[in-house]
């Protein structure tokens, strides 16, 4: 009965148990590691390794074990079941915002028609003509001998934010998903205003101001078409980076989940390793018992036979010296 005691003790200290579990797959080592947290609870690990009787092993709470494991399980999977609705929502918006609003760029006529209301703004040049014969501004150009508006430039780029929203504004009503871009938008303004472009950069530069206004208005409009565009407003990425985070997320839950269940399978075997060395030691206890219970009859039969034995040699000694006496 030592000897199993020793085996029960020995399942219980893992680290003097190598030789017995290194070819088990299933052995409770393989739940030991730096931390002793089993399916996100602390208590189990104390529940199977703090027994060191037999009596204290066949104590070990194994049904408010498998609650716990159980309940843990069953959390992951509520868990991951709803990482998979999101996911799936979520790829749904996905495709449905890249597939919807396809946008087109501004055309050439659209960026004239948006440069020419801008500079005719009163608080700007008051005329088209009047932007490119003073080259936008330009100190010593007049407009039939008149001298610009001195604020014309800055009154077109407060001006383009007005006119730019106006714009698309009207194209989204008519589900015209348009954009500005700043490069070809430049150009097209540059170009409309009578920008000189000789291939002397620096000559053409200090010529004329309306390079300076059309890039300024190009800045303008663009940050318009961007809050007004449906394709930008609807930030793909950002519901990507979400779905990536939910995925990551729903992974982890599930590596949880397994990683419980191989818990769970390996504290089982281990029960069921503890319950049939319980079982033979009451086996053999009884077995002991009863060898202990004949043997102590035998020494009572012993005894009793040793008695007797003693009170019949009592008596035929009596009767010799009985005999001898007559003689």
């Amino acid at each position: 009965m030592a000897k199993n005691m020793a085996k029960v003790t020995c399942l219980l200290a893992f680290a003097g148990c190598a030789a017995t579990f290194a070819k088990d797959p299933l052995s409770v080592k393989g739940l030991v590691s730096e931390s002793v947290t089993i399916c996100g609870n602390d208590d189990i690990w104390d529940y199977i390794s703090s027994p060191s009787s037999h009596n204290q092993i066949k104590g070990i709470p194994w049904q408010d074990i498998d609650d716990i494991m159980d309940d843990f399980i069953g959390d992951q999977e509520t868990l991951v079941g709803q990482a998979d609705v999101k996911i799936a929502e979520l790829k749904k918006r996905i495709a449905k915002k890249k597939g919807e609003a396809t946008s087109r760029t501004m055309s050439e006529e659209e960026i004239k028609g948006l440069v020419k209301q801008t500079v005719e703004d009163a608080a700007a040049f008051g005329s088209t003509d009047a932007a490119v014969e003073t080259a936008c501004g330009k100190p010593g150009l007049t407009f039939k001998g008149q001298r610009p508006n001195p604020m014309g430039f800055d009154g077109s780029v407060t001006a383009s934010e007005a006119v730019a929203g106006k714009f698309f504004d009207e194209r989204l009503s008519e589900d015209d998903f348009v954009e500005s871009d700043v490069v070809s938008f430049t150009k097209v303004c540059e170009d409309y205003l009578g920008f000189q472009r000789t291939g002397n950069t620096v000559a053409d530069d200090v010529a004329s101001y309306c390079d300076e206004m059309c890039s300024e208005l190009a800045r303008k409009v663009q940050m318009v078409s961007n809050e007004k565009s449906p394709t930008r407003k609807v930030d793909v990425k950002k519901l990507e980076r979400e779905l990536q985070r939910t995925e990551s997320n729903r992974l982890e839950k599930v590596a949880k989940q397994k990683e419980c269940e191989g818990a769970k399978e390996r504290i089982n075997h281990f029960r069921d390793i503890l319950k049939g060395l319980s079982g033979e030691m009451s086996a053999k206890h009884v077995l002991f018992q009863k060898a202990e219970w004949a043997l102590a009859d035998a020494q009572r039969a012993l005894l009793s036979l040793t008695q007797d034995l003693e009170t019949q040699a009592a008596l035929v000694e009596k009767a010799s010296q009985g005999l001898t006496d007559l003689g």
